[in-house]
């Protein structure tokens, strides 16, 4: 199952296009995700504008503001000269109105591709359950899986619907997912369940 996985995100914006990339994630802790993203576009990593669900956090850490500051960031996104990364913090489970918001920054920004970061550690059906009520409509075009040390599970990520193209920050190739799979197995795992002595 490994070698057929898909590598690229669903929607692959056009590489001349001046693109809107929204960033989904939990925490702040989205924001490496995010900037490796922005390096690959080649945006400067402190040029990712945060939005705390509705409420900017903006580049560097500005203020936070209202619904009229997430106008002025699609209004960015939409005249600037390069592609525009975006990082969206929701915490899982969010309330009705913290959805609502994020919908409507979504609208607002209107994305030519959406990513989600998600913690390996997660549960699936509840990491599938977070990109069901904060996504858009259509689903997420990519997953940035993290933290897959602090689960012995990493592939159940697989299982989501959108295609996993990042794991802990480097490209989530088919080899990649077998070199990672392969160091998690001991002797004893292999001397178990493959009869090598």
């Amino acid at each position: 199952r490994v070698h057929r996985l898909p590598c690229t995100p669903r929607r692959v914006p056009d590489p001349g296009a001046h693109h809107v990339v929204v960033v989904l994630a939990e925490s702040r802790s989205g924001l490496a995700t995010a900037q490796t993203l922005a390096t690959g576009l080649g945006v400067r990593a402190d040029e990712v504008l945060v939005l705390a669900g509705d409420a900017p956090v903006g580049p560097g850490g500005a203020a936070p503001a209202d619904r009229r500051s997430v106008a002025r960031v699609a209004d960015l996104a939409r005249h600037r000269e390069r592609p525009v990364v975006v990082l969206v913090t929701v915490p899982l489970g969010p309330d009705p109105a913290a959805r609502e918001a994020v919908r409507g920054t979504l609208e607002a920004l209107a994305p030519d591709q959406v990513w989600a970061v998600v913690d390996a550690a997660r549960r699936t059906v509840d990491a599938r359950a977070w990109l069901e009520q904060v996504g858009p409509p259509d689903g997420v075009d990519a997953v940035a899986l993290t933290g897959t040390d602090a689960t012995a599970v990493p592939a159940e990520a697989l299982d989501l619907e959108a295609p996993v193209v990042l794991v802990d920050g480097r490209p989530a190739s088919a080899v990649a997912w077998v070199s990672m799979l392969a160091a998690r197995l001991t002797r004893h795992d292999l001397e178990r369940h493959l009869g090598v002595a």
